[in-house]
């Protein structure tokens, strides 16, 4: 329909920039080009895998999604009070992560998810008003003439990691259905890698990791692993069995798994590697 918005990857662009534009024709964006737009953020997360690069490539993924917006983000590690927070703005192409102390903390940072698929939420907000999750953020995007948004949140078990603030100019221009479709899809991939990155801070910092011999860590990864493909086949065979309910229940399990199994391998790679220089990470191999 005239006036509609569609998702469309620039197929030309090595770098597979995302953009937004204006067709007469059908406003669905084109799933395949899911792989592309994930491809090109494990690129930017790597080589180095970490909680925080990992946020800095989400942050930037989004941005060539919603081209045209003022992105801000907050990202909490883990052991870290909700109260407190790196405040997230992109500098051209560099985000820059400041330390933030909140007087206080909406209820929706802390609320428990009632399920797995609440670790990820999009919300599109045709007013600032109704934005309550960082007004210090609402407060930026009201000095810089921006009207409405789009806000989402990426959880572990219900614990806010990582909230985006997209500003737009005005309400008429928020994303339609079908690319906020494409945009949860993409945020969903995104989460699991989110998260494999928060769980091996979390072990690290734990000092549980840190006590297991290489051995023992290859074993531990290859259960895992193996606890992926269980998961999975049994959502196959639930599906095939047309238990639908009970599939998506399989599938919701092989993400959390699949972000352990992650976990897994980031420190098993950490410890054949060997320490690294503060700051930095092992290599990861891309795929």
């Amino acid at each position: 329909m005239p006036g509609q918005r569609r998702l469309v990857l620039a197929g030309a662009n090595t770098e597979g920039t995302t953009i937004m534009s204006d067709p007469q024709t059908d406003s669905r964006p084109d799933v395949s080009l899911l792989q592309q737009a994930v491809n090109v953020f494990l690129k930017d997360a790597m080589p180095y895998l970490a909680l925080d690069a990992c946020a800095d490539a989400i942050m930037r993924s989004v941005l060539k999604i919603i081209p045209g917006g003022m992105v801000s983000g907050s990202l909490w590690g883990p052991g870290q009070r909700p109260n407190t927070r790196y405040r997230l703005a992109l500098e051209g192409d560099t985000v820059v992560h400041r330390e933030s102390a909140e007087l206080d903390l909406p209820v929706e940072t802390t609320r428990q998810a009632k399920g797995l698929e609440d670790d990820v939420r999009i919300l599109l907000h045709r007013s600032l008003k109704t934005l309550t999750t960082d007004r210090p953020g609402v407060d930026n995007l009201q000095q810089a003439k921006y009207r409405a948004a789009i806000e989402i949140r990426f959880c572990y078990f219900g614990r806010l990691i990582l909230l985006l603030i997209v500003g737009l100019p005005a309400a008429k221009v928020l994303i339609s259905k079908e690319s906020e479709d494409f945009l949860t899809l993409f945020c969903r991939c995104c989460l699991i890698t989110l998260q494999g990155a928060y769980i091996a801070e979390m072990e690290e910092k734990s000092g549980r990791s840190s006590g297991l011999l290489l051995h023992e860590k290859s074993n531990l990864t290859f259960q895992w692993f193996h606890s992926v493909t269980r998961h999975l086949n049994l959502a196959i065979a639930r599906l095939r069995e047309g238990q639908y309910p009970e599939a998506a229940d399989a599938l919701d399990r092989t993400s959390v798994v699949a972000s352990v199994c992650l976990a897994e391998i980031i420190t098993l790679v950490k410890t054949i590697s060997g320490p690294t220089p503060a700051g930095t990470a092992p290599t990861l191999p891309m795929p």
